[in-house]
């Protein structure tokens, strides 16, 4: 290392990249940055907690992992109650109580004898299937893995949780079981692990028991005291974090520069714009439409960014998380003179109804506009009619335009889009021009929702199994089609970057489903239903050549994408809500003297 051009005397911004599983011979590393299996890293150093990074052995692959390929994350309790299979070398039979590792031999022969008869375990001490694992580097005192990759991973995903015991020194085989844990959606119970990957920005407490050494004997009531919708939350933390960190050699490549990125104070790199065609436009000035970008350009690492997706590899020029700002923020340090220029109902501190609750957008955010996208089928007849109907809709900015190439298009982040708010429209959608404004304020208070008007619903099929679309009028529903809905931009950015790409193949394979794809990214980032506002349930088009949605085949589709993109997220994550959204004063009597909000929402 001193060779090295710019090392230098103790190798100052110098980071060495540790990351295979052979024993390393590092000299002194100096003030360098150690990434990889680093408590094993020299005979003399140690990990320096806050300064090195913990990044185990990782996949090969470049690539995204197959998701489909992971097990179901339900049921939520799995036939066997814990798992764990290891050798504590150098031979289980040698250990004694006094000897590295002894006493969590003990402890877990003691466990798999009293719980015999009573509570399905699965805990192999001895590698009596499939014997030890070659190729891994252990010591004395290490327990040492059993099987093969693939061997482990089955006892992973038939059991709730996944016992994690410490090594003596390098951990290759204790965090090889922590990512095999993770990958299989079993929840890991870590016992007396010091150190954590990646553990000074991941909260490990939200996907793993963390439990004391000496409480390894207490394990099975404190399992038993885990209710089954806490497994489901560590389940589904876990692969979050798997699929983001560790699934790939690229992923973890990835973590340990953003992770270098924030202690340097640099925010992750731009999500890309897509540069598209001409939009049409409006006649506003594009200063009146802009929605101010990057608001928390310095504070984007001060949220729980790293524990939730998409993560920390983009800065999102908007996103839907601002603050909202203190009530009556708008009127502080404004001259009196400047008040009275205000509109009547302010100025008077009447309330506002009617025609002046329509001319005036109030709420808690300042006066904003949307970009409507248009989804077209080569119809220009159709579309033509669509745009003179959009002719003095109040707050609209642009119109995007996409054709039907790819249905994935109409989810571009277009970089011609200067606003937060998105309105998708299919050409054949006819919308008032209040019901439009009505969304819009609807979703102006939800801004991480999606907020429209067609309702669908996902139920499952009790007696052939799987799920079904349905579009049926009912009294709850799961999903709000995005032919003619709002959504924020920052979800186009997901869509493209973040979404598994299997389930936008899926799209293109059927050329259909993209609005349940967007449905299933909302609400599995939210864990929120949408929204839908007035009484709108389904649209009809006078003169329409046959859309996409007339064809025989177009249910059918329907029910198989919601059973593969449930199979590529690992769960259903579309919720039920029970209520839409109407004005204010929807049917309300009012004094003579004045208006309803609107006369027909």
């Amino acid at each position: 290392l001193e060779s090295l051009p710019h090392w230098g005397r103790e190798g100052t911004n110098h980071v060495l990249l540790a990351l295979h599983s052979g024993p390393h011979h590092a000299p002194q590393v100096g003030r360098a940055i150690t990434v990889g299996n680093v408590l094993r890293a020299t005979p003399t150093s140690r990990f320096r907690s806050g300064y090195d990074v913990l990044l185990p052995i990782l996949p090969g692959s470049h690539g995204d992992p197959k998701l489909t390929t992971l097990p179901s994350m339900l049921p939520e309790m799995r036939s066997f109650l814990l798992y764990f299979s290891g050798n504590l070398l150098p031979f289980s039979s040698r250990a004694t109580p006094t000897s590295p590792g002894g006493l969590e031999l003990a402890a877990l022969e003691t466990l798999r004898d009293a719980l015999r008869g009573v509570e399905l375990v699965a805990i192999d001490t001895a590698c009596r299937e499939g014997g030890v694992a070659e190729g891994m580097a252990t010591e004395e005192g290490e327990w040492a893995l059993c099987g093969n990759n693939v061997m482990r991973l089955d006892g992973h995903a038939h059991s709730t949780f996944s016992l994690i015991l410490p090594g003596r020194r390098g951990g290759v085989a204790t965090y090889t079981r922590l990512l095999e844990s993770l990958q299989a959606g079993s929840v890991p119970v870590v016992v007396g692990v010091g150190v954590l990957p990646l553990d000074d920005v991941i909260d490990w407490s939200r996907i793993a028991l963390l439990v004391p050494l000496g409480r390894l004997v207490e394990i099975h009531y404190i399992l038993r005291g885990v209710a089954s919708v806490t497994v489901t939350q560590y389940r589904l933390q876990g692969r979050v974090v798997w699929n983001a960190y560790f699934s790939s050699l690229r992923g973890g490549v990835s973590a340990v520069i953003a992770l270098l990125r924030q202690r340097t104070g640099h925010p992750p790199p731009l999500a890309p714009d897509y540069v598209g065609r001409t939009l049409v436009s409006t006649g506003m000035t594009p200063e009146s439409g802009t929605s101010p970008v990057f608001v928390q350009n310095w504070t984007v690492y001060a949220g729980d960014i790293w524990n939730r997706p998409p993560g920390p590899f983009y800065s999102y020029p908007l996103t839907p998380y601002k603050p909202l700002p203190l009530s009556g923020v708008q009127y502080e340090g404004v001259a009196s003179s400047a008040l009275l220029l205000l509109p009547p109902h302010i100025v008077q501190a009447g309330g506002t109804t009617g025609e002046e609750f329509e001319n005036y957008l109030h709420g808690n955010t300042p006066v904003e506009h949307f970009t409507m996208v248009m989804l077209t089928y080569q119809r220009n007849h159709v579309m033509l009619e669509a745009l003179k109907r959009l002719r003095g809709l109040r707050y609209l900015a642009k119109v995007v335009t996409v054709g039907v190439n790819s249905l994935n298009n109409r989810f571009l982040p277009h970089s011609n889009i200067e606003t937060e708010a998105i309105l998708s429209l299919d050409d054949d959608v006819y919308l008032r021009h209040d019901e439009i404004q009505f969304a819009f304020r609807v979703w102006r208070e939800n801004r991480d929702r999606i907020v429209g008007f067609p309702g669908r619903f996902h139920v499952w099929d009790v007696r052939h199994g799987g799920w079904l679309y349905n579009s049926n009028y009912t009294c709850e529903l799961s999903m709000v089609l995005t032919g003619a809905a709002f959504f924020h931009k920052y979800y186009s950015y997901l869509y493209t970057y973040w979404l598994p790409r299997e389930m936008r193949d899926i799209v293109d394979e059927y050329t259909n489903c993209e609005d349940i794809a967007m449905n299933f990214l909302v609400s599995y980032i939210t864990r929120k239903p949408p929204i839908k506002v007035t009484s709108r349930w389904t649209f009809k088009c006078p003169g329409c050549p046959e859309t996409l949605s007339g064809v025989e085949s177009h249910f059918d589709e329907r029910h198989l994408c919601l059973n593969r993109f449930t199979k590529v997220m690992g769960h259903m994550p579309l919720l039920f809500t029970q209520y839409r959204a109407d004005s204010v004063l929807f049917k309300t009597k009012l004094p003579s003297h004045l208006h309803k909000c609107y006369e027909y929402i």
